[in-house]
């Protein structure tokens, strides 16, 4: 696996050049853009050669010397326009100027900006307005910048940036931003070319030790005030006192080109030619590379004779250890050197830097070099090398995505490597039917290169394990036959393949839990944990968390379940952000432990916040159907059939797109449940004619979630409708499943139908031993919830129990658990003093919302977050039936 790029390589991106030749002090655009500083917007507009970078990192000294600024400087090179690449070079530059923390730069290599950019940007806004005192960005050379997202990312940062933010860009051409309402309302200033051209004052002042005032003036008319020009001729004359400056008027210094061939290039000796020219197909280099490629050892020797000319070989940092080339320098060096040498010399050179980039770290770089260098094959078993496909595990998707983004779609497709890359790529992105069709393409080749013995830097074992994965997220073959299956491609895996035996083991870890047998996959987790660990995969240990917590979650052992939940979402939140698709996975799992402890809620907020993004991306179906079948419970509590048909549709939609037949048999299932609930009878028995008729009941151990449920609501379609002996043999059912499964939430459910159908009959006795089986067994697990799903009569069982001691046999956790569950039944079974079943947080908004209190104002008075404000107005509103505030205080004056 690649380090990390070595934070010296990137640090030079953040600092300004720094000029060695004597230059005049713009003092009249200095004045210029002090004079803008509380304008959101400058733009520093001109060819090549004008001084913009001279200008700007003029003023990043003033601005330094002032002391109450936060400057920022990123140069930009031609290979950052690409928006993965681009949003992490910006969070490396705040982390390095302490305006951020490194959680951004993980966040930044882990998501994609093209589907993740929304939270992205959130998350940058959020930093920079947290910063107190006035930030000024400088973006140097922004005509490398066209992407669209990149582009859009910067027009947002000039609407919703905060004030005290100023962005200085230096560009050749006018930026491709939406500035007509800055312009509009002066909030711009603009700096042209005709702002660059040395005046004639400027002139005299920078060069009246060298020349005479007519030597001056007749230098500024020729060159046109030119800044580049007028110092390279500055610069030869201090080298050749000998020569009369109007002898070097005369000479062709119009055609740049042919002046640095002529007074520059050709005035050096071979040793420094060949430097030059085998040095300039470097954006940046310091002595170790330019040793490295040029074949020397004398760099440093070499680079200090061309210190003079340090208008066009520029130091970068103060310590002059890595340099760069004035791009019209550059421009005419790789030409020259092309002429020279030929095409495939330079392609050579191009892969002799590679090689030093890849030796030392440099990863993206040595990727960028062989591709330019049109070794494409180089390219990708340099990418094999480090991991191909595993990367997206190791460093991230965005930082994938920003290495396949060099290559074109052919490239891609032509090569099994990239093409598997790719298809793993679609499978985090939440696009399984692209990974499915994107795996077949780049098996079939890889096929065609074992058969044709062509070489190929894939390998049989990441193909068989990408196809696991691909089956595992289509739900397709969870059974015997394929935990078999992956049992042999774990013998096959080498013992030091620690991140392909974490997602194998990880793999059978889910497995095991969608086939009910909870140990073995708690087992196989806590192995792919420790393998993902010596991995130093974070991804992989995020998912093996969830494994284990589903594995103790299905078991009751909700505690244990929600403190790793916990984890896992600390875990993702430190790597990603709050807006991510683990984070989200974390908060639904969460949300379902608060849920069945009667946390409602909590239970909805977290699931508000997490359902939605897994819609969208890298999921699978456990989670899925905890999700869904948690909305639907909710909006049922809620007495909202509404929600519950919307929820409905949704976890429809998602099963259909991500063809999971397992989520679709439980929806089906959860429409059964809904049906009832609303008392739609005929539907009901039309639903339910179908389900049985299904042929997942030969096979059941796959669809054990399923058919639990089903049970569960078929006990309590009839214990409603006092038919107690169904209820029973359905509630029998259960139990024998929850038993051979070790589950006791559907335990506790049972037993509770099992007592209200004894009750009902009238046999109290029998009732008694039952429901105290249930509150021992639910004040071990922590479940609560299941007492609220019951009919009301529960509550009536439990008055019973209590009066009579001598049947009372219950441990003092069970006591306690039944004193609670009286005094909380009878709150939630007065409906008629909350008509609208509004939750207690919603009540307490409500007279704050009758006496005008702003969401600030209810925020600090109940002393919640102004975001969890708008989530219980958002469904106050729905359950009063309005769309304003306005509306919500005249329906709760009105009674209903």
């Amino acid at each position: 696996m690649p380090k990390k790029p070595t934070p010296s390589f990137l640090l030079q991106k953040f600092k300004p050049p720094q000029q060695q030749v004597k230059l005049s002090q713009r003092t009249r655009l200095l004045k210029l853009l002090s004079q803008a500083e509380a304008k959101s917007l400058i733009t520093a507009v001109s060819p090549a050669g004008y001084g913009k970078s001279t200008l700007l990192s003029q003023y990043v000294e003033m601005l330094n010397q002032q002391g109450n600024a936060q400057v920022i400087w990123i140069a930009i090179d031609p290979s950052d326009n690409e928006p993965n690449k681009f949003f992490n070079i910006f969070s490396h530059a705040l982390v390095h100027h302490n305006i951020a923390d490194k959680q951004l730069i993980n966040r930044s290599n882990s998501i994609s900006a093209n589907t993740d950019y929304d939270s992205f940007f959130i998350d940058i806004v959020g930093i920079l307005h947290e910063v107190k005192h006035p930030i000024y960005l400088f973006i140097d050379d922004f005509h490398f910048l066209s992407d669209k997202v990149i582009l859009h990312f910067f027009n947002q940062i000039l609407q919703y940036a905060p004030q005290q933010l100023q962005l200085i860009i230096s560009s050749r051409i006018q930026p491709r931003l939406e500035i007509a309402n800055l312009l509009a309302s002066g909030q711009m200033q603009m700096l042209q070319p005709e702002h660059f051209k040395l005046s004639i004052d400027e002139a005299f002042q920078l060069y009246s030790d060298q020349f005479s005032q007519s030597e001056i003036t007749a230098f500024h008319d020729k060159t046109e005030g030119w800044v580049v020009a007028m110092q390279l001729i500055a610069i030869f004359h201090q080298q050749h006192p000998e020569l009369a400056l109007t002898s070097l008027l005369n000479q062709s210094i119009d055609i740049l080109d042919l002046y640095m061939s002529e007074q520059i290039y050709h005035k050096l000796d071979a040793n420094v030619q060949h430097f030059l020219l085998h040095t300039s197909l470097l954006d940046r280099f310091d002595p170790l590379i330019a040793n490295y490629v040029c074949e020397i050892d004398n760099s440093t020797q070499l680079m200090s004779q061309i210190i003079p000319f340090s208008s066009l070989v520029i130091p970068i940092d103060s310590q002059q250890g890595f340099f760069r080339y004035h791009h019209l320098f550059a421009d005419f060096l790789k030409q020259r050197l092309l002429q020279e040498v030929g095409e495939q010399t330079c392609r050579e050179l191009r892969c002799k830097a590679a090689k030093y980039y890849a030796n030392n770290d440099y990863f993206e770089e040595a990727v960028n070099q062989y591709i330019r260098a049109n070794h494409i094959e180089s390219a990708i078993a340099l990418i094999a090398s480090a991991g191909g496909w595993e990367l997206i595990l190791t460093r991230g998707i965005g930082y994938v995505e920003s290495l396949l983004s060099q290559f074109n779609r052919t490239q891609i497709t032509n090569s099994p490597t990239l093409g598997l890359i790719q298809c793993y790529l679609y499978l985090k992105l939440g696009e399984v039917n692209q990974a499915s069709n994107s795996y077949e393409l780049a098996y079939t080749l890889f096929k065609e290169y074992q058969q044709q013995d062509k070489p190929s830097s894939s390998r049989s074992r990441d193909f068989s394990i990408i196809k696991m994965l691909i089956d595992l997220y289509l739900d397709r073959g969870t059974d015997n036959r394929l935990i078999n299956t992956l049992t042999e491609l774990l013998e096959t895996l080498e013992e030091s393949d620690h991140l392909g035996r974490g997602v194998v083991l990880a793999g059978l870890g889910l497995i095991h839990n969608q086939l009910g047998r909870f140990e073995e996959a708690h087992s196989a987790a806590l192995t792919s944990h420790q393998q993902m660990q010596l991995a130093n995969c974070w991804v992989g240990i995020n998912y093996n968390i969830f494994h284990q917590g589903q594995s103790l979650a299905y078991r009751g052992r909700l505690n244990e379940a929600l403190e790793l939940f916990k984890r896992a979402s600390k875990m993702a939140k430190e790597h990603l952000g709050l807006d991510s698709g683990l984070q989200s996975m974390a908060s639904c799992l969460k949300a379902d432990i608060h849920y069945q402890v009667y946390q409602i809620e909590k239970a909805e907020e977290l699931l508000a916040s997490g359902i939605k993004v897994l819609e969208s991306k890298d999921c699978w179906h456990d989670i899925y159907a905890v999700s869904f079948k948690l909305a639907i419970n909710i909006a049922i509590a809620r007495d909202d059939h509404n929600l519950c048909q919307h929820y409905l549709q949704r976890g429809y939609l998602v099963a259909q797109i991500r063809q999971l037949e397992r989520l679709e048999k439980l929806l089906d299932v959860l429409s059964l449940k809904v049906t009832d609930k609303f008392c739609h009878l005929d539907k009901f028995n039309q639903l339910n004619s179908q389900i049985i008729r299904e042929n997942y009941w030969e096979t059941p151990q796959p669809m054990w979630f399923v058919i639990s449920e089903y049970y569960y609501v078929i006990a309590n379609h009839y214990l409603s409708r006092n038919m107690s002996n169904q209820a029973l043999s359905y509630s029998q059912k259960l139990s024998l499943l929850a038993l051979e499964n070790n589950q006791k939430i559907d335990q506790v459910k049972a037993l509770g139908i099992q007592c209200l159908s004894q009750f009902s009959t009238g046999n109290e006795k029998k009732a008694f031993r039952l429901v105290t089986q249930m509150l021992e067994l639910a004040s071990q697990v922590g479940c609560k919830q299941v007492f609220f799903e019951l009919p009301n009569h529960i509550e009536a069982l439990l008055l019973k129990l209590n009066l009579h001691s001598d049947e009372n046999q219950l441990s003092s956790e069970g006591n306690r658990l039944l004193t609670w569950l009286i005094s909380e039944l009878k709150k939630s079974h007065q409906a008629q003093n909350n008509p609208w079943h509004l939750s207690s947080r919603e009540q307490q908004i409500c007279p704050l919302l009758s006496q005008g209190f702003t969401n600030k104002q209810i925020s600090t008075t109940l002393g919640i977050s102004e975001n969890t404000v708008k989530f219980h107005l958002k469904n106050l509103f729905q359950k009063l039936g309005v769309i304003n505030r306005q509306q919500a205080v005249l329906a709760l004056a009105t009674p209903k």
